[in-house]
């Protein structure tokens, strides 16, 4: 075997480096612990979930289904509860289009995130998840996120993990 010499620089280079993604490691771990224990907690009446604080809940009105609306600057969530609320068939040919299978708090949905390149209000990335049967009688629910980066949709997927279906009805009870 050869015995490879690495310089002073390249030692040094490597050590700056590896010392610079530690770093980074570090600081992105305690924003994200910072970000969600200053969480506050969505209590609606069948199911709950933790949103950022900058979130402010808008006044919404659905039609036939049961909305509501938290936005800020750079994130807008829309929650859709009904018979009809919307699944991700609509979006499938959008720029980037990725979906996944999940299960949260027992619920099986679809997760998926896009591109719109038709955004008009800057918040061009896409996150969504739609439980297709979350109750008796074909009730879904959808909660669509309206993203200024992909930052914003990777905090929708945060949002989403963490509702909780503790309220409704057809959910075994201990």
């Amino acid at each position: 075997m050869k015995n490879i010499r690495i310089g002073k620089l390249a030692t040094s280079s490597i050590l700056i480096v590896m010392l610079l993604i530690t770093q980074n490691f570090s600081l992105i771990a305690q924003t994200n612990t910072i970000t969600q224990n200053n969480w506050k907690k969505i209590d609606l009446e069948r199911f709950s979930f933790y949103v950022p604080p900058e979130l402010k809940s808008l006044e919404a009105k659905g039609i036939d289904s049961e909305v509501w609306i938290y936005s800020s600057d750079n994130l807008e969530i829309i929650i859709d509860l009904g018979i009809y609320s919307r699944d991700s068939s609509d979006f499938k040919k959008e720029p980037s289009y990725q979906e996944k299978k999940i299960k949260i708090d027992g619920k099986k949905g679809i997760i998926f995130f896009f591109y719109n390149k038709h955004d008009k209000k800057n918040r061009p990335y896409y996150a969504a998840v739609h439980f297709p049967q979350i109750g008796k009688k074909g009730v879904k629910l959808s909660f669509f996120a309206a993203c200024a980066s992909p930052q914003e949709q990777q905090i929708a997927r945060k949002i989403f993990t963490s509702i909780d279906f503790n309220r409704y009805s057809d959910k075994v009870k201990k």
